[in-house]
């Protein structure tokens, strides 16, 4: 209110009431005297279109519109067509890796499965040899004392004492052979 003058004496609500609206009637009659009211611009501008020409006008905006839409709408669903079958492609893909996944994961655990048991295999096999071995030195650490006593037999009857030197050679030779036969298994297994 600041930007209008008051009228001293007078309330902003009188003055509102002293602003007439003027009947239809007498507007219409006041706007058809005004050349510059809005419908004589109306009716200059559709000066020589008939009322047919006017809905034929309209009829052809709206078709345009309509057509203008569609291709619209066509363009949007083309799209999303285009987008759907992105997804799809994207999805079968994933379900692809997801299924080789899976696939290559069942090979590695089967590949680490066979790791698992050549090595439980190769520790038996292992266990079974440190055995084997220790059978044989023992083996060899009695065939090596009763090579020693052979060997004291010998010299003894070498110095005159018991059996004939034959017998104790005979002796001696049966001992080397076991002998050779335990050293030879106990190389072979090591």
């Amino acid at each position: 209110m600041s930007g209008y003058p008051r009228r001293p004496g007078a309330t902003p609500l009188s003055r509102a009431r002293s602003l007439v609206i003027p009947d239809d009637d007498k507007l219409e009659d006041h706007e058809e005297a005004n050349p510059f009211s809005f419908k004589e611009f109306l009716k200059t501008k559709n000066l020589g279109l008939s009322k047919e020409d006017t809905t034929n006008r309209i009829y052809s905006q709206l078709k345009d519109e309509n057509s203008k839409l569609r291709r619209k709408l066509n363009e949007v669903q083309s799209f999303s067509e285009t987008q759907t079958e992105m997804v799809r492609t994207l999805e079968r893909k994933l379900e692809a890796k997801m299924i080789k996944e899976e696939s290559d994961f069942r090979d590695l655990e089967s590949v680490v499965q066979q790791v698992e048991q050549n090595l439980e295999l190769m520790t038996k096999r292992a266990v079974k040899a440190e055995n084997h071995v220790m059978k044989l030195k023992q083996e060899i650490n009695l065939l090596q004392a009763q090579v020693s006593n052979f060997k004291r037999e010998n010299e003894a009857l070498r110095s005159g004492q018991g059996a004939s030197l034959t017998v104790v050679k005979q002796n001696t030779d049966v001992a080397l052979q076991n002998l050779r036969v335990v050293m030879n298994s106990a190389q072979a297994s090591i």
